[in-house]
């Protein structure tokens, strides 16, 4: 695991277990513990990998998991030991930024707000996230078309409870201009979307 991101982590922990840590702390906290959570540990941080399993429901609801103390303790002895020598798998992240890096994915649902695009499109290294407004209840597939067929985005995400038509009406225009379709029907962290994009269209992507 990544030894810069745990000391990240056990600084801005420090801070709120003092009672001092603000909205930034918290933001940089959950940032840390998403990145950490897919990556896989080696000898010297498998016990962190298993708390950060158990309290990552506390810590994403902004507050001290119950065993704070002992998470804190972990993450400074992990810190001091030396990282495995052998090569790190990759995380999800990273390999779903090996497949569509440099290139545009369109997002269709959720909230589309400006951070979370920054974030998608940071993490997954794209040339740009599209991340349109949509109509939950009643989306307009067809005029999301111009977009799905633009030359530059690699892939179609999908991250609502759309109809079974427009289901279908979205997973058509995507064959029709030769995109993979990734549907995400609850969630749409930036780990969820790249666990997403793997396992479903690595394959279509080059990917293994």
């Amino acid at each position: 695991m990544d030894r810069k991101l745990l000391n990240r982590l056990k600084f801005h922990l420090d801070r709120a277990i003092a009672g001092s840590a603000g909205e930034d702390d918290w933001d940089k906290i959950v940032a840390a513990l998403e990145a950490l959570l897919p990556q896989t540990p080696d000898a010297g941080t498998r016990e962190v990998a298993r708390l950060l399993k158990v309290d990552a429901s506390a810590l994403r609801s902004r507050r001290l998991p119950s065993d704070y103390g002992r998470l804190v303790k972990e993450l400074g002895d992990a810190t001091l030991r030396p990282a495995s020598t052998a090569r790190a798998e990759p995380s999800m992240e990273e390999r779903a930024a090996a497949l569509v890096r440099g290139r545009a994915l369109l997002v269709l649902g959720g909230d589309s707000r400006y951070e979370h695009q920054r974030k998608l499109q940071d993490t997954l290294e794209l040339s740009e996230a599209v991340w349109p407004a949509t109509k939950e209840d009643a989306p307009d597939v067809e005029a999301f078309e111009p977009l799905i067929a633009r030359p530059d985005v690699v892939a179609v995400v999908l991250l609502i409870r759309w109809s079974r038509h427009a289901f279908g009406k979205a997973r058509e225009l995507c064959e029709k201009h030769s995109k993979p379709l990734v549907r995400i029907e609850a969630g749409y962290n930036v780990a969820q979307i790249a666990r997403a994009i793997v396992e479903q269209a690595s394959k279509r992507l080059g990917g293994e």
